[in-house]
């Protein structure tokens, strides 16, 4: 059976102007708390789905992915009430000390109330960088291949079909299509498994992505030519 490697592009909102004003980098926790500051009503009438944030080189570097610290994340939430089948999409970014955010909603996000609610113990984006910088392998990649590589991402998320549990996933995409990428437990710093270009060589590079994007339906697992998973 193939081994699960974590491929995702996230399009980000263009309503950030980094040109007039510098945004801060943040890490995971405090972009969320930094959301709640802005809403407190958001824990009660939600549940956090997800989280992630990427870096595509040629277009910026909003991701620090030693620091595992961005510009901008993305929190996707659930409602708390059953009969609310949308899922949220807040981007939060940090201008001046100040924290920002978008909401785009999606009304049939989560038609078969499918999607499952992180565990509210998950670990800092920080907490995970840490562990990565411990990954020789990883780090060797990324310097063998500073040259070539095409962007950097961090997602969290349950998946519990594969893992049976929530889990923090980073992944290194080079601009040839080879990647490498580590799964990490959400609520401890265990490294589940990497997965490097050697282990997924026969693998086509398009075949695997997580959602969502605000432009999908789901929150959906890809794997090669078999039919989108969401997670559950």
């Amino acid at each position: 059976m193939k081994k699960l490697f974590l491929l995702f592009i996230l399009l980000f909102s263009n309503y950030f102007n980094s040109n007039s004003q510098e945004l801060e980098y943040m890490s995971a926790r405090e972009a969320y708390n930094g959301l709640i500051t802005i809403d407190n009503e958001i824990p009660d009438k939600y549940d956090l789905c997800a989280a992630m944030t990427n870096s595509a080189l040629e277009n910026g570097t909003n991701l620090n992915f030693y620091e595992g610290t961005a510009k901008i994340w993305k929190f996707i939430f659930i409602s708390k009430e059953l009969s609310d089948t949308a899922s949220y999409f807040y981007d939060v970014s940090k201008i001046d000390g100040e924290y920002k955010h978008i909401l785009e909603i999606d009304k049939d996000g989560n038609p078969k109330r499918a999607i499952i609610a992180l565990n509210e113990n998950w670990l800092n984006s920080v907490d995970i960088a840490n562990e990565i910088k411990k990954n020789v392998s990883l780090v060797n990649f990324v310097t063998d291949n500073s040259d070539s590589l095409q962007g950097f991402s961090y997602i969290l998320a349950s998946i519990t079909e594969k893992y049976n549990t929530d889990v923090w996933g980073v992944s290194i995409v080079l601009k040839n299509g080879n990647s490498f990428g580590c799964i990490y437990k959400a609520v401890e710093p265990v490294q589940i498994e990497c997965i490097n270009p050697t282990s997924v060589e026969d693998l086509p590079t398009n075949s695997i992505n997580i959602y969502p994007n605000p432009a999908e339906d789901y929150i959906e697992i890809n794997i090669s030519n078999k039919e989108p998973k969401p997670f559950a």
